[in-house]
């Protein structure tokens, strides 16, 4: 018999539906529910976020020594996370251009909290890519979209040779995931 303290174990939601062979022992469905409110949030979110009951999306890992380490085992979903902090690495390098030297409160805040999320986007994309791929990605598409943005936004130059260099950034930047093992 398992322990309703096993984080790591099958277990019901009452609006779930149970399967067939628990629902033949009602003392066994009673006691999976009443095991599912004592269990910590973040187990019962594994559990209720799954498309059976105790069951895992194919997508997602939560680690047993560590619930809220969460991977991803889909690599697209990890270059979607990686190319996400590349945006947020964007907004952060050009809202340095309207903190006027951290000066000013809005843009400032705006500018930290987008540091924080690419890097932390950065931090859980590098569990499954590799370290130099993923770093070299998240910097290429933060120096090509601060660059295009320099260029809207505040009339930079957009040279043949200056938009060459950007190509070839992109280039490169493809071929790294191309050229990256799933």
């Amino acid at each position: 018999m398992t322990s309703c303290a096993d984080p790591n174990r099958a277990t019901a939601a009452p609006d779930i539906p149970v399967s067939p062979a628990t629902a033949q022992h009602p003392d066994r469905q009673n006691q999976l529910q009443s095991c599912f409110h004592s269990m910590p949030r973040i187990a019962r979110l594994r559990t209720t976020a799954a498309p059976g009951p105790g069951t895992t999306p194919a997508h997602l890992v939560i680690r047993r020594d560590d619930p809220a380490a969460i991977t991803f085992r889909n690599p697209i979903m990890n270059w979607i996370i990686l190319l996400t902090a590349g945006l947020f690495e964007i907004v952060w390098a050009v809202g340095l251009k309207y903190t006027e030297s951290f000066s000013r409160f809005w843009p400032s805040a705006v500018t930290l909290a987008a540091m924080a999320v690419s890097v932390g986007l950065l931090g859980i994309a590098m569990k499954n890519l590799p370290v130099g791929t993923a770093y070299a990605v998240w910097v290429g598409v933060g120096a090509v979209g601060t660059a295009i943005m320099g260029i809207i936004l505040f009339g930079e130059s957009a040279s043949p040779a200056r938009l060459l260099s950007l190509a070839l950034i992109v280039c490169g930047i493809i071929g790294l995931k191309l050229s990256t093992p799933a």
